[in-house]
């Protein structure tokens, strides 16, 4: 459901409203280990999509000689799994995939892991949530343990974002011409498998990333890097330790170009004549230096190389 508007040719707006339900959807179904096959493609699960787009858009100036049009774009976007299949008991499943767990509630985007709780400030040991259960089995708290095979697993967070969009301004002065394009991603969490590598305990031949100056080195100090040690794999396994804000502000292009007045382009025979100066993917901000989160929407990073930076000019001629 879509509306459409505009206001004495200076402000136009879109707005649309989308539900889409998506049943039989394909998903990897864990066999029985007796199997000796780890999954099984299988038609299952029934989920709902909802969401927001807005389209806005204004000349701010429009004479003769200046002109400057402003366009900014929204999406707000959810899912929820609404069906999954049932166990034998009648239970509905609930199938673990690396970072994510679907079950019915929450999003297929949802980070599933164990929750980081900094580092003891007497030993360095890294310490993680559990939950604290009674004798029937319900739970009644937290504590903290530095036994990451005791750690409980808990929804620690949403990729996808909170909106996202893109904001394009057009200013012309005369023969000159500007537009500078940016776009936008505000929450949502990415998993930062590249810092996780980096904050490894002692790796022999492995780099570092530098937030190891911090580490924990002596009792009392309050920090949380735990300590080094080799083989001390409890300080870097999967955890919201390396989960980042996915929001990013990224300056996707800049193009500054300049038509030759019309005196000149009819004396040199020419119907148009543009000289122009463009760049692409000139920069890029987040909250963490060497993060990328447009690598996926899913939340998870990877090895790809980032979009390359690229500057170039040149002339348009039309004879």
């Amino acid at each position: 459901m879509g509306v459409e508007l505009g206001l004495f040719d200076h402000f136009r707006a879109e707005i649309d409203v989308f539900r889409r339900r998506s049943s039989n959807l394909l998903f990897q179904v864990p066999n029985p280990q007796s199997t000796g096959i780890e999954y099984k493609w299988g038609n299952i699960g029934t989920l709902k999509n909802t969401g927001l787009e807005v389209s806005l858009g204004v000349n701010i100036i429009n004479n003769r000689n200046l002109k400057w049009s402003l366009d900014v774009n929204a999406t707000h976007y959810k899912n929820k799994i609404t069906k999954m299949p049932s166990n034998p008991d009648g239970s509905p499943q609930e199938i673990i995939s690396g970072t994510k767990k679907l079950s019915e509630g929450h999003s297929i985007y949802e980070f599933w892991l164990r929750d980081y709780a900094g580092v003891d400030s007497q030993d360095g040991s890294a310490l993680y949530y559990k939950d604290i259960l009674d004798g029937q089995g319900n739970v009644t708290g937290k504590e903290t343990t530095n036994d990451h095979n005791a750690a409980s697993y808990y929804y620690v967070g949403d990729a996808i974002p909170d909106l996202y969009g893109g904001i394009t301004n057009n200013l012309s002065y005369k023969g000159f011409e500007l537009s500078v394009l940016v776009s936008y991603q505000l929450g949502g969490k990415i998993y930062d498998s590249h810092y996780a590598a980096l904050s490894h305990p002692g790796s022999y031949g492995h780099n570092w990333t530098t937030d190891i100056l911090n580490r924990w080195q002596k009792p009392g100090d309050v920090t949380d890097i735990p300590r080094l040690q080799n083989g001390y794999t409890a300080a870097n396994i999967q955890s919201s330790r390396f989960l980042a804000n996915a929001g990013y502000l990224s300056l996707r292009n800049v193009t500054l170009s300049y038509n030759l007045p019309r005196n000149i382009q009819k004396a040199l025979d020419l119907r148009n004549a543009k000289i122009f100066l463009t760049g692409d993917n000139l920069g890029l901000l987040t909250s963490r230096k060497g993060l990328n989160p447009q690598q996926s929407f899913n939340g998870t990073s990877d090895y790809t190389y980032v979009t390359n930076r690229v500057i170039s000019a040149g002339v348009n001629l039309t004879f």
